[in-house]
């Protein structure tokens, strides 16, 4: 009787470890959340699982390889966030916490067939939704008509571009001094930008889409990655690494951008 009871123990150590089926993938994903005075460590925890979920669902390769022709960003982000809620399984994560900011590492399984699937219906429902605006007589936007107006107009954007592009050279090259000058900094965007100094040697900053306001005009910049002193390479998502800056416009003059 011992003898067997000892077989059964050694049996079931030496077994292999449970895994998902065949036809489950692994998938790996990671992210630093940076959170400031205004939230707690537990919403920052929250916010960086999510993230990392996201990262990884962006990692695997059968999702990259399917949406190479997907343009539309929005579409894309959507896909991705729903992909990373309901469809990873088993996870592990490996969470770490240093000066307001958050990292979490996360490996967990998913089936190629239910991202193929799922992929293949949003497709569908996109093309569905693009003929229907096809057959539609869209009328002139408030921009179509500035882009009409001529040189003048084009003058005026080039000189609004020219200040967001100062603004993206000063937080790169850490040039707090004129950031003071050309913008407006809220309280938590100036603590968000003095972590971002501190823990990251080397910051990449990223312009995105141009929108006209009533009052001036709004556009969103994008952190797209940071190196630390120690060579570790941090790409942000597109959720928690973009923020929004608004210019405004007085007397034919941009300025100042307030953030």
């Amino acid at each position: 009787m011992v003898y067997k009871l000892l077989f059964l123990i050694a049996t079931l150590f030496s077994a292999p470890p449970l895994s998902f089926g065949a036809d489950q993938v692994p998938v790996e994903g990671e992210y630093c959340y940076h959170y400031g005075d205004d939230e707690s460590v537990t919403v920052a925890k929250t916010k960086s699982l999510a993230f990392a979920r996201e990262v990884a669902v962006s990692n695997y390769k059968v999702w990259v390889q399917v949406n190479t022709s997907v343009k539309d960003f929005e579409l894309e982000k959507d896909w991705i966030e729903t992909i990373a809620v309901g469809m990873l399984q088993g996870e592990k994560r490996e969470v770490t916490r240093n000066i307001q900011e958050i990292c979490t590492a996360l490996k967990a399984w998913i089936n190629p067939q239910e991202v193929e699937d799922f992929i293949v219906q949003q497709k569908k429902e996109r093309e569905t939704k693009q003929r229907g605006a096809s057959q539609a007589v869209a009328k002139p936007t408030a921009a179509d008509e500035a882009g009409a107006a001529g040189k003048d107009g084009k003058a005026e954007t080039e000189a609004l571009m020219k200040l967001i592009m100062q603004l993206q050279r000063s937080i790169t090259e850490k040039d707090l001094a004129n950031l003071e000058k050309i913008s407006s900094m809220s309280k938590s965007r100036r603590k968000w930008l003095t972590t971002l100094n501190a823990n990251f040697t080397t910051i990449e900053i990223k312009v995105g889409l141009l929108e006209r306001t009533p009052d001036g005009a709004r556009v969103a910049l994008h952190f797209t990655k940071g190196i630390r002193p120690n060579g570790k390479v941090v790409i942000p998502n597109e959720i928690g690494g973009r923020f929004n800056v608004s210019v405004t416009r007085s007397d034919d003059r941009w300025g100042p951008i307030t953030w």
